[in-house]
């Protein structure tokens, strides 16, 4: 059985020692924790932090500083995260699949022209980190025009390999080139939630190019390169086993090796669900990618879904580096849906009621009211290396940036919550 340990981090502590902030001579932002500011919502993103002070007054400012930017960041990720799940629940038009991957390759961003307010008390140090949202679309369009000029450039570079016959170099071009769709899907997701109101096509008017001036155009171009890559392999698919070994050999001719692998239960389409298959396709990828990968200094996480395609079951993977988030890779296969083992459920246990429940939380029943509730592991945050083997103890730390109760519940694949104490 697996150890699950609970820690409740200096809570009361932490906040029985806030100073009464009311009865200092301070700005607004730290009066209200950040959540009024002198920076408009609608042209500016910001975060609130803090940090107690411990006698080293350069170390304590670059902590509340560096609160306050995680704090920022949370914010683009938890409006990025809630608009994909809206996009994948009314998407219809089979584009699913390449929507709900990007979502799960936004877990590290790096942010520059960040800006911060600072002001302190006799205990505190406090810092309001802001950034213009123009500034931030400005460098997501030129990141996204980046990653599509590169995709057209292999692409062409690819067809002429085919035309002189040299499938072999065709193929490594198309498979190193598929990373790059996902680039610019986590690039227009995070250009869009720095627009006030609906983004419409504005992401493609900026960064697109050539053939791509639309996500409906990129999908496109990605499905063409798949087929592509579909004709020109050789052998075919009968079963999990020679689908995963032609996912390896795509994530090998990435270059996509570690010093070890960290490969969580295959999620189920467009949820954050698994299944009794999933866990034993993650299973299985691993038994066979650890030869295969092995190699290089890098930590590498590779997640995984799976979707229903008729008489098919489709997979598809994205490589990460664990430490860094880096995309190193992506692959898929299909394999006839009769060669799963029958023991295996396919749908994760009360799948419908959790997809229900995931949408409803994703359209706005959450209101943010200034309460942050940090939460870390002894792994880190990081969802690219929370992966923890059987037996292994996970351990839950906490912080709040403002008197709070918490109570935590564990939501069990049957439906049953536990309150963990």
């Amino acid at each position: 059985m697996k150890k699950l340990t609970i820690l409740l981090i200096a809570a009361i502590a932490f906040l029985a020692n806030v100073t009464n902030i009311f009865s200092q001579n301070l700005p607004e932002w730290v009066r209200e924790y950040g959540l009024s500011s002198p920076y408009s919502g609608r042209l500016y993103v910001t975060g609130f932090g803090l940090a107690e002070k411990g006698g080293n007054d350069a170390g304590d400012l670059a902590a509340a500083k560096n609160n306050a930017l995680e704090d920022l960041i949370r914010k683009i990720r938890v409006q990025v995260s809630s608009s994909i799940t809206i996009e994948t629940a009314e998407n219809k038009a089979g584009s699913t699949t390449s929507v709900a991957m990007k979502s799960r390759s936004i877990s590290s961003m790096k942010l520059s022209n960040v800006q911060y307010e600072i002001a302190k008390d006799s205990k505190f140090y406090y810092a309001l980190a802001f950034v213009a949202k123009n500034t931030l679309k400005a460098a997501y369009a030129g990141k996204g025009k980046d990653a599509v000029t590169y995709i057209l450039q292999e692409k062409a570079r690819a067809e002429n390999d085919e035309a002189l016959g040299n499938a072999k170099a065709a193929i490594d071009r198309y498979v190193k080139l598929l990373p790059y769709f996902a680039e610019v899907m986590d690039n227009r997701s995070l250009f869009n939630v720095m627009i006030d109101g609906a983004p419409g096509n504005e992401f493609f008017d900026t960064a697109g190019t050539g053939e791509v001036r639309s996500a409906d155009a990129l999908f496109h171009l990605e499905s063409t390169v798949r087929s592509r890559l579909d004709a020109l392999g050789k052998g075919s698919v009968a079963n999990l086993d020679t689908a995963l070994d032609k996912i390896l050999a795509m994530l090998l001719t990435q270059q996509v090796k570690g010093s070890s692998l960290q490969i969580p239960p295959f999620l189920y389409q467009n949820s954050d669900f698994t299944s009794a298959f999933g866990r034993y396709v993650a299973g299985r990828l691993e038994n066979l990618a650890g030869s295969k990968l092995a190699g290089g200094k890098a930590k590498v996480a590779i997640r995984g879904t799976y979707w229903e395609k008729g008489d098919a079951i489709e997979l598809m993977v994205a490589a990460k580096s664990a430490d860094t988030g880096e995309n190193l890779g992506t692959g898929f296969a299909q394999f006839p849906a009769h060669a799963v083992p029958s023991q295996f459920d396919i749908k994760p246990m009360n799948a419908e009621e959790a997809l229900r429940t995931q949408y409803a939380l994703a359209d706005g029943a959450i209101v943010d009211g200034g309460l942050r509730v940090d939460v870390w592991t002894n792994r880190g945050r990081d969802e690219d290396v929370l992966v923890f083997s059987e037996g292994e103890s996970l351990e839950f730390f906490f912080k709040v940036n403002q008197p709070a109760f918490l109570q935590v519940t564990y939501d069990l694949a049957t439906g049953q919550k536990v309150l963990l104490e």
